[in-house]
């Protein structure tokens, strides 16, 4: 599990992590189309996000 935060409106979703890729230098991750209209994203088709591992206990 991660957590993607829209850099611009702050906005938060927690996803799963279901394979590698993509495979672009331009990009980190990609998203599926509900994690994308839950950061408000979806439209852009690309944007800067922050991305954060929750800690392990």
């Amino acid at each position: 599990m991660v957590t993607v935060r829209n850099i611009v409106s702050g906005k938060t979703v927690t996803v799963r992590v279901n394979d590698r890729g993509p495979f672009s230098k331009k990009f980190s991750l990609d998203l599926s189309q509900s994690a994308a209209k839950a950061l408000g994203i979806y439209r852009l088709g690309y944007a800067r996000v922050e991305i954060s591992y929750p800690r392990l206990k």
